[in-house]
């Protein structure tokens, strides 16, 4: 079940929207309002591009597929391939190291084991792999951004078309009948709905969620760090092990949990 919940999430919300506008009114098309939608949507999106680099509003364009998929990341298999070149490494085989380090499937690690072969100093491995875990994080917090700007836009893009509609409206008073003052308010409300629609049941639960991403990767980053600097002490790597698996466990924990928290800037 847990591998559909964002589907099932997702369907929920829009099967209870569904419901609202079936009960409310005699025709479900008057809540249609294609000219108010796109002002929303294509304004959102539009504002979103100018106040945001455009590499990362096609990045989050890109990606939106993936959030409704189960983010697992299944590192059981990369660990072990770790460990298998930590070992080699604690036996000073140097070679098989470098070749174990190519298997091990994650770039992050496999780059760091390499630096591990080249004989770098521990502290400037480590300054390296911070400034990469900041690099990722500073990307994807870039995309949550967006994502949020959009979430910030939509009402207010709402509100534009209501009062464009209003302004229609007022200025026809004399002329127009009752029908056209009431299309021209039908206009304003629904632009301001769509508003509302879009922030709160789209923008904001896709940032929350990649919110969740972003903790799950930074966690999976911190593991392969603490895995790296058992390596260089050349622990064994029962002890390694041990050490990532905290990390694992807590990155389990962030599967099963619901997203709502804020990830803290690095």
């Amino acid at each position: 079940m847990k591998r559909y919940s964002t589907y099932v999430s997702a369907i929920g919300a829009l099967c209870l929207l569904a419901a609202l506008l079936w009960v409310l009114p005699e025709e479900v098309s008057l809540y249609l309002n294609i000219p108010g939608l796109l002002l929303v949507l294509g304004g959102s999106i539009g504002a979103t591009c100018v106040s945001r680099r455009r590499k990362h509003v096609l990045g989050v364009i890109r990606r939106l597929p993936m959030l409704f998929k189960r983010r697992h990341f299944d590192t059981a298999a990369q660990v072990d391939r770790f460990l298998a070149a930590a070992e080699t490494y604690r036996h000073g085989r140097i070679r098989l190291t470098e070749n174990l380090a190519l298997r091990i499937g994650d770039p992050f690690a496999a780059s760091a084991v390499g630096l591990i072969v080249d004989r770098i100093k521990p502290e400037e491995i480590n300054k390296i792999l911070q400034w990469r875990v900041n690099a990722v994080m500073s990307t994807e917090q870039a995309k949550i951004q967006v994502v949020k700007t959009m979430a910030s836009f939509a009402p207010a893009l709402g509100m534009l078309g209501t009062l464009l509609a209003l302004v229609h409206m007022l200025y026809g008073l004399d002329s127009a009948d009752i029908n056209e003052i009431g299309r021209s308010m039908a206009f304003a409300m629904t632009t301001t709905l769509y508003g509302i629609v879009i922030a709160n049941l789209i923008c904001r639960p896709l940032a929350m969620k990649m919110e969740q991403v972003q903790q799950q990767k930074l966690t999976i980053l911190h593991m392969w760090i603490e895995g790296i600097n058992g390596m260089i002490a050349r622990r064994h790597p029962i002890i390694i092990k041990e050490s990532m698996d905290a990390f694992i466990m807590q990155n389990e924990q962030f599967e099963t949990d619901m997203p709502g928290h804020v990830v803290p800037a690095h």
